[in-house]
């Protein structure tokens, strides 16, 4: 190999650890932002077209992305998320994109009650003059229940205590 192509090969290598990199604060600063209630700089994580979905909503572009959590968080008195898990599952970097899974738990305050869920996310990513974001994010969880019924209700799919859709 020539030094060249060496150089190159590097060169390849070192942007793609970047990207990772990159991609891990992304969604680190997602789950900051969710919690300190910052939704103009949540926005700013997902691109101009980004879309958030889960179950029966969602929501496009950053007007929408910021009318969607205003109303939804606002259910919650607070909210705390924890990140277990990133995997980054492609990166083309002559594309500009990536996907993801992203798996963690959140605690909600619902009417004094401590709520858990079990997240997981599946995230495409696009890179925009060189800052990663967000461009498509699905929701799923395995479980939304309230701690005091955690022991009789912990299945695949168990859901209690969750909050209506304001908009309604």
């Amino acid at each position: 190999m020539t030094d060249t192509n060496q150089s190159t090969a590097l060169a390849a290598r070192i942007a793609h650890i970047e990207a990772r990199f990159s991609l891990q604060d992304l969604v680190a600063n997602y789950f900051l932002r969710v919690d300190a209630r910052t939704y103009e700089t949540l926005a700013d994580l997902f691109t101009a077209d980004g879309t958030f979905a889960f179950a029966d909503m969602k929501a496009s572009g950053r007007a929408g992305l910021l009318e969607f959590w205003k109303r939804r968080i606002a259910n919650y008195a607070f909210t705390y998320h924890y990140l277990h898990s990133h995997v980054v599952t492609s990166i083309d970097l002559a594309a500009n994109t990536a996907t993801g899974i992203v798996t963690g738990h959140a605690e909600h305050a619902i009417n004094d009650t401590c709520v858990l869920a079990a997240l997981r996310y599946d995230d495409q990513y696009s890179c925009e003059n060189g800052i990663w974001r967000i461009r498509v994010r699905t929701l799923t969880t395995r479980y939304f229940l309230p701690w005091n019924e955690l022991a009789g209700n912990f299945r695949e799919g168990a859901v209690s205590g969750r909050p209506k859709d304001t908009s309604k």
